[in-house]
């Protein structure tokens, strides 16, 4: 998919028959970066401090920042009064106010994506694109055997851009689980046409089939949705428009 990034609606609303994906840009004026500063709660400003170089504690605190503002238009809350809680592997919800909202959140370098739904489980993944000499190694290692198979069958430019495609559908459904890399094994596509087939699935009640896969790509790299369900349509943002 190459998303056509439009300037959303002035009121935010959203269906359960709806998926939003935004792009945000992290790199952003001082002087932004401050009021987003003040919108953090004490735990994300003492996460933010943790960071040893400037330029990753300003990403976060601009992913931070905007993701508050963001929900806000959804929730019709106040950015601050925002709380979230955590899963075992770190996946964020909105603890408060209650809400059937869900959403998550990926960035590589300057560029954060925010997917939104209602009720359903939903995961996003974005990787910086970058050569790397070990591709088939790194296959090897994490892929099963038949998509490490239809990778090495392919030229050196080919198994880069399909390593990430397949990276990053795997990355999106283990982050709507919320299971993280240690469910890796158990996730597995295969290629139908050009496109990818969520094929099985371990320990899950919604099969593969019913699920939303949607890889997209963006001038600082590659990314992909995953959401339980399959017939959902996609409107994609553009933050600060």
């Amino acid at each position: 998919m190459q998303p056509v990034w439009v300037k959303p609606p002035q009121i935010l609303n959203i269906s359960q028959r709806t998926l939003h994906l935004w792009r945000v840009n992290l790199a952003i004026a001082p002087d932004d970066l401050a009021h987003l500063s003040t919108l953090l709660s004490d735990e994300e400003a003492q996460r933010a401090q943790r960071f040893r170089f400037d330029r990753d504690r300003h990403r976060f605190i601009a992913a931070r920042g905007t993701l508050r503002q963001l929900l806000s238009h959804y929730l019709q809350s106040s950015a601050t009064q925002i709380q979230f809680a955590y899963g075992a592997h770190g996946k964020p919800e909105v603890a408060y106010p209650k809400t059937d909202l869900t959403f998550n959140l990926a960035h590589s370098q300057n560029t954060m994506v925010c997917a939104v739904t209602q009720q359903h489980r939903v995961g996003v993944d974005l990787e910086f694109l970058r050569e790397t000499s070990d591709i088939l190694d790194l296959a090897r290692r994490f892929f099963q055997p038949a998509e490490f198979a239809a990778i090495s069958q392919l030229d050196e430019t080919e198994q880069q851009q399909t390593f990430f495609r397949l990276w990053t559908a795997k990355e999106a459904v283990l982050k709507a689980l919320g299971s993280g890399l240690a469910g890796l094994a158990g996730v597995e596509f295969r290629w139908v046409g050009d496109q990818l087939e969520l094929t099985r699935l371990e320990q899950e009640t919604v099969a593969p089939s019913k699920w939303l896969i949607q890889g997209f790509t963006l001038p600082e790299g590659m990314g992909a949705i995953a959401c339980e369900q399959n017939d959902l349509d996609v409107d994609c943002f553009e933050w600060g428009q």
